[in-house]
């Protein structure tokens, strides 16, 4: 599979001189482009007043592209120019039928393993909601060298469980080692069948016993450091409670969880057009 950026250039953004594509990378039969605009500075396609600075910043991701006999998962950036004096719409707004929030992680899974052997009976309790969750792993403490931004550890025997659902083909790869390394064979990525929009909201309610849980283990994660070299045990822990309260880099929990409701009750990914259900 070809994955030099003039040929995805060539092929995706033919005819579009404004745009060039920085990189590609393939995985699962998905080629994940990923592309910018040459410009430094653009005029307000409504009011003209021209910017080069970009005050925010969204991305949403197109959806999948069939071209060349594989899935084109292409996402966009959109940068604001200004805010007020204005009433031009955001891309993704005036685009949103374009666009899809969700990414089917378990159908990649499922692509490369078509079944697993975690139970959903023994799914730790701080398993985030989604489709991949840990079930009387190993405590060998192996998840968070392979995907530290998803994987920690927990519970009475410090199993593996899922803090961050994968979004992206990136993602998916790091959990799937995650997964490929633990030698209990205890991870399922069958949770779209077994969670239901009742216990989302439920597991969204409890959310303090989970804060409340971090807390109380920051022994036991300095511990971890201690113990095994570049686990940073501790940093996963404040990740994901500041996952929970809404103030990563990554996104917010509450956001990502009424997103994978629309997933659950509509089955299709919603659009930033599309109201997303109340936790």
């Amino acid at each position: 599979m070809q994955t030099d950026a003039p040929f995805w250039d060539w092929l995706v953004f033919d005819g579009i001189d404004e745009v060039e594509v920085e990189a590609v990378t393939a995985a699962f039969g998905t080629v994940e482009a990923v592309a910018r605009g040459r410009a430094t500075g653009a005029g307000c396609p409504d009011c003209g007043l021209f910017s080069d600075r970009v005050h925010d910043c969204y991305q949403y991701r197109l959806k999948d592209l069939p071209i060349a006999e594989q899935g084109l998962p292409t996402g966009c950036s959109l940068g604001a120019s200004h805010s007020s004096g204005c009433d031009s719409q955001l891309f993704g707004q005036k685009y949103a039928a374009l666009m899809t929030l969700y990414f089917d992680a378990a159908a990649v899974l499922f692509q490369v393993y078509p079944s697993c052997n975690g139970r959903w009976e023994d799914r730790l309790w701080l398993n985030v909601p989604g489709p991949v969750y840990g079930a009387e792993t190993d405590n060998c403490a192996t998840g968070r060298l392979e995907a530290p931004r998803h994987i920690h550890y927990g519970g009475q025997y410090f199993t593996e469980y899922v803090y961050r659902q994968p979004r992206t083909p990136d993602e998916v790869r790091e959990v799937l080692s995650a997964i490929e390394a633990d030698p209990m064979d205890g991870y399922a990525w069958d949770g779209d069948q077994r969670w239901t929009p009742e216990l989302v909201r439920e597991w969204w309610r409890d959310r303090e016993r989970i804060l409340e849980y971090l807390r109380d283990q920051v022994h036991e994660w300095e511990r971890y450091d201690r113990w095994i070299p570049n686990q940073r045990a501790v940093e996963g822990a404040l990740d994901f409670a500041a996952y929970i309260a809404g103030g990563t880099d990554s996104g917010s929990l509450e956001t990502d969880l009424q997103i994978y409701l629309y997933w659950l009750q509509e089955r299709r990914s919603p659009t930033p057009a599309d109201r997303l259900p109340e936790l």
